[in-house]
């Protein structure tokens, strides 16, 4: 069966669905908890902002430490490190020591995790099953994520959000497990001189561009929404029911997507996910807010993310497989990231500090999509894996 026919990427797919989780709570937890510290709206995202930026330099530092150590024992290592930074969060309490550490150990441990997931699961998957295992791994996902959201506010509203925190840090047995049943696989020595050349190529920076333009639209998309929802609601437990439904709807159709995608039907795919996300964005921003269009949004923005998920990580991955340079290619997708994540979270928190009304500071994410939305058809236009599988 297409879908778990490669063991190494059925176990790569139960360990990322448990970082996922971790990125979950970052995204959704993690802000709030930092408005519960005095922090303003417009100084959560300049802080993200502040956070991922440092993972720029921290990717550099991490490649002689990856060459050494592989791409496995690399992920290990990097995805532990992400679940113990947690319960250094928790002891935060406004900008003090704590939230400085934090942000140091984030940046080493969560860039070097997601370089070597990202360069180890593109090396061993399968261009023409790529969709369908793709969509295992974001089936598992949304499965595992549809009770944490509604877990996490259960515990948070019982025992605050230290309790919550502290508890992350188990997830690092398991995903260090899953990794333990996969083999080593080898990749090009990371020689300077061929990341100078693969930078000046077109299809060696495809990822960065991709990742660009995604993380600048998720911020504002996703950030600003999820405060507007805390706003609105005025509790945490409501707001992480309300999440946990978005996430339910998500799971059957992800697999049906995926082997879509592997039919050569990515192009009709992409028009649907960032067609979606647009409308989602509008909707967001220009809707009156009641419990009935709240779940409504959450619905559209779950499809939207399912078709997304159906599509540029399948891009992403088999862009990078094809690649001379694999583990250049996914550094620069990754800085890509971090790039994107300074100019959507950072752009929010300029924006909210000039004045613009939090909801309106959505629509940011337009401008992104509508490129992203471009890359990725320009991408399946040339791309589509119909091998017999």
């Amino acid at each position: 069966m297409a879908f778990f026919s490669n063991r190494t990427i059925n176990y790569l797919n139960l360990h990322v669905a448990l970082v996922n989780l971790l990125d979950q709570s970052f995204n959704i937890f993690m802000p709030i908890y930092l408005y519960t510290q005095g922090f303003s709206v417009a100084a959560v995202l300049g802080l993200i902002a502040a956070f991922i930026f440092l993972r720029l330099p921290a990717r550099l530092l991490c490649l002689p430490l990856i060459e050494r150590m592989g791409l496995r024992k690399g992920a290990m290592l990097g995805g532990a490190g992400y679940a113990l930074t947690f319960p250094v969060l928790s002891q935060a309490h406004g900008m003090d020591r704590w939230l400085l550490l934090y942000m140091l150990l984030y940046a080493v441990f969560n860039s070097m995790h997601w370089l070597c997931y990202h360069a180890y699961y593109c090396l061993a998957g399968d261009h023409e099953k790529r969709g369908r295992q793709v969509a295992v791994a974001q089936s598992l996902t949304a499965g595992l994520s549809a009770i944490m959201p509604l877990a996490g506010a259960v515990v948070v509203t019982a025992g605050g959000f230290a309790p919550y925190l502290m508890l992350l840090a188990l997830f690092a047995g398991g995903m260090v497990w899953a990794l333990s049943h996969c083999p080593d696989i080898p990749f090009p020595k990371m020689h300077w001189r061929d990341g100078v050349k693969a930078a000046s190529t077109f299809s060696s920076t495809l990822g960065a561009r991709i990742h660009l333009m995604d993380s600048a639209a998720t911020y504002p998309l996703n950030i600003c929404w999820l405060f507007a929802l805390y706003f609105y609601v005025g509790k945490i437990m409501p707001l992480g029911g309300i999440i946990s439904f978005g996430v339910l709807v998500q799971m059957a159709y992800q697999l049906v997507l995926g082997a879509w995608t592997d039919r050569g039907h990515g192009r009709l795919i992409v028009h649907v996910a960032e067609g979606l996300r647009s409308l989602t964005a509008i909707g967001r921003t220009v809707l009156p807010l009641s419990l009935p269009v709240i779940l409504g949004l959450e619905t559209l923005g779950a499809a939207s993310g399912v078709h997304q998920q159906a599509s540029e990580p399948i891009a992403l991955y088999n862009a990078g497989k094809q690649s001379p340079h694999p583990i250049w290619y996914w550094l620069f997708a990754e800085m890509g990231w971090d790039m994107g994540t300074v100019m959507g979270a950072g752009g929010a928190a300029l924006l909210l500090w000039l004045g613009v009304p939090l909801r309106l500071v959505i629509l940011l994410a337009l401008p992104f999509i509508g490129v992203l939305w471009w890359l990725l058809y320009h991408y399946f236009s040339k791309h589509a894996y119909v091998k017999t599988a």
